[in-house]
């Protein structure tokens, strides 16, 4: 693990839109390690612009992200990152074993290489600590919407990662879904690393984090989630006009 280092993600000056379009405007944040960040924000706010900008799936206008001091290529195998799940070809033929087992494989490694042991473990551990060994079969499509969920945040898990970027992890889930993806947040912290995550409500943000963002074009608050309910509340109100 990455230590002595304050903090885990660092962005100045981030522009990004979609043609002339300007999504995100001057964006400065710092984020330390070892937090539950939570990305908060209208719709069309920019949160999964800044998501995929971070992982470089969006092509910035302006600004520099660094992760650790580093840019993102020269880290990435200590980063996870896990997208919307409407934005996944769920119809793609593989099973639930076999998406969880690409999180650790050895980037460095040849695809054709043999898959070691140690991977193998990996991938069963992110299995049952997601409460899916018994659908490591099962075709993903085949499977309900937060089962979906869990097999890609077990994907992560099994990269053995850092930090863990997440967009709307906990969007359209089933209670048990939301229990089991809520207390690997927890268990993330515990081991000293760190997640942020795009999630879409607020009425449910202390339950479930301990970090806070919340933009809307601009970074509107940049924090500890230590506020009273009445601070909470301002600064949502100013976010969501």
């Amino acid at each position: 693990m990455i230590k002595d280092l304050k903090n885990v993600l660092s962005i100045s000056n981030l522009t990004c839109g979609y043609d002339e379009k300007i999504i995100l405007e001057n964006i400065a944040l710092d984020i330390p390690e070892n937090v539950k960040c939570a990305i908060v924000g209208p719709n069309g706010a920019g949160k999964t612009t800044l998501m995929r900008s971070l992982v470089k799936l969006h092509d910035k206008k302006n600004g520099k992200i660094l992760f650790w001091n580093k840019d993102f290529d020269l880290i990435k195998e200590k980063i996870a990152y896990v997208p919307q799940r409407k934005l996944v070809d769920w119809s793609f033929p593989i099973t639930v074993h076999e998406v969880v087992k690409m999180g650790a494989y050895d980037i460095s490694k040849s695809w054709f290489s043999k898959i070691p042991y140690e991977a193998e473990v990996k991938t069963i551990d992110a299995l049952n600590k997601m409460n899916l060994y018994n659908y490591s079969k099962s075709h993903i499509n085949d499977l309900s919407g937060g089962q979906q969920q869990r097999v890609f945040i077990a994907r992560a898990l099994a990269q053995n990662a850092d930090l863990y970027l997440m967009d709307e992890p906990l969007t359209g889930l089933d209670r048990t879904s939301e229990k089991i993806i809520s207390q690997i947040f927890n268990d993330i912290k515990e081991s000293g690393k760190t997640v942020i995550a795009v999630h879409h409500d607020w009425k449910t943000v202390k339950e479930y984090f301990d970090w806070i963002v919340l933009i809307n074009k601009n970074v509107i608050y940049n924090g500890p989630l230590n506020l009273s309910e009445n601070e909470l509340k301002n600064l949502l109100e100013k976010t969501f006009e």
